[in-house]
């Protein structure tokens, strides 16, 4: 196994009772990071707290992270147990009943967005500022493709991951020069417990936007997120790594003087890929916005270009 320098490594993993929260735990683990657990199940929490002792130094800390007192609280207790935390990863979500928007109480809508992206800001304002302190930290964001193309009868759970996706960007570029990281993964569909709370429709719905036609296991987001948190992630931050199965892919199509043109999304900007925009513009003022992502686009033609961004797997 690949050194991730995590050996001397105090990682928190909230929601890490079950699921990805438990993939994640373990890998960090088996990396050499002291982990400490915090979810709101008790049962939960000794149950696989003592499934992980054989596989290194675990803790666990019985925790509401959507209360403010309660996540302040709660680093207390690890500092006390592990020493200063390192690394943390918001990973404890809620995906909600599938409802039309109209038809979501509001109390339901509120408590997604109160686990999903509240608890989020709460404990990431914990841990940062003796994260500054000691010059190093890892965070990393459990966000969701939803946040980004926004899924049908998942407003709540869309809205509340979009806003994590926002959240680490902004945190990324304020902390960016500190030696504090924070990045963002978004996953399609995983299969995990949460998928109970989804009707079977909407879970079909999901995995039809896959490519590779299937959900994506616990373990496979894992591997991501470890090499986020590790010492071999050094140049990224404020980033949203996609584990999709191919799903998030984009065409950009472009009509003008030289034809029909596709790229892949990664040669096209992030707040290109997110709507339809049909833009027409001449072709310099299209070279200027976007030369860093598209450098296919010939500096010496003129006219006009009609552009259409379209999601290589339309969900409109």
């Amino acid at each position: 196994m690949i050194d991730y320098g995590l050996s001397d490594k105090t990682a928190v993993v909230t929601g890490g009772a079950r699921g990805i929260g438990h993939a994640i735990a373990t890998r960090l683990l088996e990396h050499g990071a002291r982990c400490v657990l915090w979810d709101i199940d008790g049962k939960a929490l000794d149950k696989v707290s003592e499934q992980l002792r054989s596989v290194g130094s675990v803790g666990s800390v019985i925790v509401d992270i959507t209360d403010p007192e309660q996540a302040t609280d709660a680093l207390r207790k690890t500092e006390g147990a592990m020493g200063p935390v390192d690394i943390l990863v918001n990973n404890a979500g809620v995906a909600g009943a599938s409802k039309t928007l109209w038809e979501c109480d509001p109390d339901e809508w509120r408590q997604v967005i109160d686990l999903d992206l509240f608890a989020v800001f709460l404990c990431c304002r914990a841990v940062v500022p003796q994260m500054l302190s000691r010059g190093f930290g890892r965070i990393v964001n459990i966000a969701s493709i939803a946040g980004k193309e926004g899924n049908p009868n998942a407003s709540h759970y869309s809205a509340a991951k979009a806003g994590v996706i926002g959240l680490t960007k902004s945190l990324g570029k304020e902390l960016a020069q500190s030696g504090v990281l924070v990045n963002a993964v978004a996953p399609s569909v995983i299969q995990t417990e949460i998928l109970k709370q989804c009707s079977k429709e909407h879970v079909d719905y999901m995995v039809s936007k896959i490519p590779m036609g299937r959900m994506g296991q616990a373990e496979e987001v894992a591997a991501l997120v470890s090499w986020l948190c590790s010492r071999q992630c050094t140049f990224s931050t404020g980033a949203v790594y996609d584990v999709s199965g191919g799903r998030a892919t984009y065409w950009l199509l472009g009509v003008g003087g030289f034809g029909w043109k596709i790229f892949e999304s990664w040669a096209v900007s992030a707040c290109f890929m997110r709507a339809l925009v049909v833009c027409r513009k001449g072709l310099h003022q299209l070279k200027d916005c976007i030369r860093a992502q598209v450098c296919l686009l010939a500096d010496d033609r003129r006219g006009s270009l009609d552009c259409l961004f379209l999601p290589k797997l339309s969900f409109f």
